[in-house]
């Protein structure tokens, strides 16, 4: 189990973030800066509004452990949810990671849904305690600034008369939407590890991960060892040629860091030797399984529909195709077993 290890705040509160359950490299590279209070609050601070950002205590920032995004939207975004004094008062910051490819014009209604969520456990904690204000904020990591409007009421289309009169009716809020696509590298503010995170996810969806700025050895030397790992792994395992990754490698001009820098690539790379060979292997099960199904209902009843063995094809999970062996066996009629697919 990987633990990301987070010191919070003035209060110095340790939070063990597991990412064990998280399989988005995206997100873990995100959590792993973002868990840790420090990295949160010298990045928010200098990317709120300026009235806003006075208002928190960034020295307060606290993380609570939960999510509270959809389960259909867990490949494509998550989130950290922090406390923080609002000057005399305690309130909440919620931070939604995004990376899906496209824009959802919507945006306003799901984090309305996730601020509802929050109040609702609010409530279940502590039914007759005032709510803590919740002040939203989109991280968005897509290659293209998104059109999308901040405020709620934004979603709605009422005639000028009618707008009016029932405007009162409808919820009325904004989120704050910070997009790396409309960040510089040089813009990005923060702490030397939250920065180098922020480059490197700006950089991935533009294909630029081995840009120099993102290799900012000023910023390296002042991360420590585990996380200059996390960057690394992040970057190796993405789209990028193997060998150009190992040619930027040898452009480090501090010798310590290259030579940490080159170990770590040649563990990388036997990681993914034994990885692939598992993947073989399993890959090698899950084709004999399929074969010896599509072969058993040949004998039973001669002829196998050209569909049913595309379907048995698509069928890639070893423990599946196990479950299926005995109804091959014992069913009456090949779309007996079909609707068993």
């Amino acid at each position: 189990m990987t633990r990301a290890t987070a010191l919070n705040g003035a209060g110095g509160c340790q939070c063990i973030v597991d990412d064990s359950q998280i399989h988005q490299p995206n997100d873990k590279l995100f959590k792993a800066a973002f868990s840790d209070a420090v990295n949160a609050a010298a990045f928010l601070k200098e990317h709120l509004p300026e009235d806003v950002a006075a208002v928190v205590d960034w020295e307060s920032l606290q993380l609570e452990s939960s999510s509270f995004v959809d389960p259909e939207m867990a490949s494509s975004e998550s989130d950290l949810l922090f406390k923080a004094r609002f000057g005399e008062e305690e309130g909440l910051v919620y931070v939604l990671f995004e990376h899906q490819s496209t824009e959802d014009p919507r945006m306003a209604f799901r984090i309305l849904r996730y601020m509802v969520r929050i109040w609702e456990r609010e409530v279940a904690q502590a039914v007759d305690a005032p709510l803590r204000p919740v002040l939203p904020v989109v991280l968005a990591q897509g290659a293209k600034a998104w059109r999308v409007s901040e405020r709620f009421q934004d979603l709605f289309e009422f005639g000028a008369t009618q707008w009016g009169a029932l405007r009162r009716y409808v919820p009325d809020f904004v989120f704050q939407l910070i997009q790396l696509a409309e960040l510089p590298y040089d813009k990005i503010r923060g702490t030397p590890f939250g920065i180098l995170t922020m480059r490197a996810l700006k950089a991935e969806p533009l294909g630029e991960l081995l840009r120099e700025i993102v290799w900012d050895e000023e910023l390296f030397v002042r991360v420590p060892v585990e996380l200059v790992e996390r960057l690394l792994r992040y970057i190796y395992n993405a789209d990028i040629d193997t060998h150009d990754f190992r040619a930027r490698l040898r452009l480090i001009r501090n010798n310590s860091l290259k030579t940490n820098t080159m170990t770590l690539a040649d563990r990388l790379k036997q990681e993914g030797r034994e990885e692939g060979r598992g993947e073989g292997l399993s890959r090698g099960r899950v084709v004999a399984m399929q074969q010896m199904l599509a072969g058993a209902l040949a004998v039973r009843f001669q002829n196998v529909p050209v569909g049913l063995v595309e379907a048995l094809d698509a069928v890639q999970s070893p423990e599946r195709l196990q479950a299926l062996l005995p109804v091959a066996v014992k069913c009456e009629s090949i779309e007996e077993f079909a609707r068993h697919l």
